[in-house]
């Protein structure tokens, strides 16, 4: 007598394969937005701490070798520099260009400031760790969209720079 095999061929059906990218296609339409929101803002954010640390190693930088330097910001032409205070006044190595997508303006006064884009703005850090501040906001927003922004603040009794985070003052 012969015995008939019952083979089960095994694999998904259609309907459990359609469930499956249904869910998928739900779950991307939700994080793919979010990545999307993630990305946007690094070189925003990335650009604000440079900045930062430029200014906290100028401090640094008086404090430990008893001299006078200015973070000297040029707007016409978008940079940063630390400067000692000799005459003429010396580049030191430390120099910061802003990213081309950026825009960068400096304001002083009670917050919220008014913002200049056109000239040069200095902050001077003294050896005993204070600062003299004329203008003490540094704004970096994005050219395209001018609402998005981040500031840096100089304190001028202390010295200290603080990232302010976006509409934060």
């Amino acid at each position: 007598m012969r015995r008939i095999l019952n083979l089960k061929i095994k694999g998904f059906t259609l309907l459990e394969v359609l469930m499956v990218i249904g869910i998928m296609v739900v779950i991307m339409s939700v994080t793919l937005p979010l990545i999307g929101m993630f990305g946007k803002n690094i070189e925003l954010k990335g650009s604000i701490t440079q900045l930062a640390s430029l200014m906290r190693l100028a401090r640094n930088l008086a404090i430990t070798r008893n001299v006078v330097y200015q973070v000297r910001t040029n707007l016409d032409s978008q940079y940063v520099g630390i400067y000692d205070d000799q005459t003429p006044p010396n580049l030191f190595d430390k120099i910061w260009y802003v990213p081309s997508s950026l825009q960068l303006a400096v304001g002083s006064g009670t917050p919220p400031p008014a913002y200049d884009t056109t000239g040069t703005k200095y902050v001077e850090f003294k050896p005993i760790g204070t600062a003299d501040v004329p203008a003490g906001h540094w704004r970096l927003n994005k050219k395209k969209n001018s609402s998005e922004f981040i500031c840096v603040t100089v304190t001028s009794n202390l010295g200290r720079t603080r990232v302010l985070d976006f509409g934060e003052y």
